[in-house]
């Protein structure tokens, strides 16, 4: 008698054991997470028929732009230009088939890199 009770118990222990291991739990789960740092970049480009005119119009673009940036109280530290290039602009005259220099344009890429926490990000 005593063999059938041990029995019985470890059967039951058994199969709550087996039902135990056919749980399936499902459910989603997502993280949000905010950006360390902010970017913000401008493509500034001017144009001119003179090379030597472009350049320095350029030049003078970019103090503008960073004189205006400081007087909004935004670290001039923060503004970096990343390239600087000037080409040559050309159209097509269909009329005479040929290619029609237009002048030059200077391009130069800006950014401003700012920590997320900056008051001045709504300036920017």
């Amino acid at each position: 008698m005593k063999q059938v009770i041990i029995l019985f118990i470890i059967a039951t222990f058994s199969i709550q054991s087996f039902a135990q291991g056919n749980i399936v739990v499902e459910g989603k789960s997502s993280v949000k997470l905010i950006p360390e740092q902010l970017i913000f970049r401008i493509n500034m480009s001017v144009k001119d028929s003179n090379y030597t005119k472009c350049a320095d119009l350029a030049i003078e673009k970019i103090e503008l732009i960073k004189s205006q940036f400081g007087k909004n109280g935004i670290d001039e530290d923060l503004i970096k230009t990343q390239n600087y290039s000037i080409r040559e602009i050309r159209k097509h005259d269909y009329k005479t088939q040929k290619s029609v220099f237009e002048g030059y344009q200077a391009s130069i890429p800006i950014t401003i890199t700012t920590k997320r926490d900056n008051p001045k990000n709504d300036v920017i």
